[in-house]
């Protein structure tokens, strides 16, 4: 969720609220001349239940906003559902997993492979949905109580322990960038080119290179983070730092402040620029409430 940005949450939304609210306006609902539907079906998405996977919070809003429309416009006497789809097999985001590793996108594909609601499944499961009368209903391919269950366990931790974040596996030479290569200086620094290496399976990082450019998403960019936390017994330090200290040595700097408790002064080397990183992020305001107590 702290990787999104607000253009970004837009682009999700827009097609669920903006294109609901298109259709009611267009069909005039609620006006003395509105045009009277035989139904009215939303295609929303088992994401309202279960959440869906990291980086979905606005997939998942977009979604459980068409159940509870159609809730509150059946509630006035109208024959509407929002129909709630698993995993269909067409494939219709694959530029989404552009940038993770192949196995991780062989993963989802498979998985899609075996359990997709496929086009004639699907036709027959909307035509059900219509029949039940229900203003929502969820059609899955797996045991619907045992996907919430599960889902429920499908936490920040679990996405982010050891073990997950790309660890094992050959390493990749360092890409070619337009910053020149800069080993890491100090204890600080080479603990999070390390952390940086194992997690984007590369032999080096140097201590300026950006992590977007060396291929970072906003998983590993969570997966990272929450190392960083736990090799430096950071209290907080949340996974879009990384957008205010993309470099290890920004990184470093924001650390070894955290750390130490204090907020660097301006004075001293790289001090405003750690300071702006802290109270862009909101670091800064959080410890001095602690501080405060």
């Amino acid at each position: 969720m702290q990787f999104k940005r607000a253009e970004e949450l837009d682009e999700v939304l827009a097609p669920k609220v903006g294109g609901t609210l298109a259709i009611a306006e267009a069909l005039r609902l609620g006006r003395p001349d509105e045009i009277e539907l035989d139904f009215l079906a939303l295609f929303s998405s088992i994401t309202s239940a279960t959440g869906g996977g990291p980086g979905q919070v606005d997939y998942c809003a977009a979604n459980a906003y068409l159940d509870a429309y159609a809730c509150r416009l059946a509630a006035t006497g109208r024959r509407v559902v929002a129909v709630g789809w698993g995993e269909w097999t067409w494939n219709a985001w694959e530029a989404g997993l552009e940038g993770y590793e192949e196995a991780l996108r062989d993963f989802f594909r498979d998985n899609r492979a075996r359990i997709g609601i496929g086009f004639d499944d699907g036709w027959r499961s909307l035509l059900r949905a219509l029949a039940t009368g229900e203003p929502r209903v969820v059609v899955s391919t797996q045991d619907f109580p045992t996907l919430v269950a599960g889902s429920a366990r499908f936490t920040l931790e679990a996405v982010t322990s050891p073990g997950l974040g790309g660890g094992g596996g050959e390493r990749h030479p360092r890409p070619e960038l337009l910053t020149p290569y800069q080993e890491p200086a100090g204890p600080t620094e080479e603990a999070i080119a390390a952390i940086w290496g194992e997690s984007l399976r590369l032999e080096r990082v140097g201590v300026l290179d950006n992590f977007f450019e060396l291929g970072g998403n906003s998983l590993l960019g969570v997966t990272i983070v929450a190392a960083v936390r736990r090799a430096f017994e950071l209290d907080e330090l949340p996974p879009h730092i990384l957008y205010e200290a993309p470099t290890v040595a920004a990184l470093a700097r924001t650390a070894e402040a955290l750390a130490s408790g204090a907020t660097p002064a301006a004075a001293d080397p790289g001090g405003s620029q750690v300071r702006a990183q802290l109270r862009r992020s909101g670091l800064e305001a959080s410890a001095a409430r602690r501080r405060g107590r």
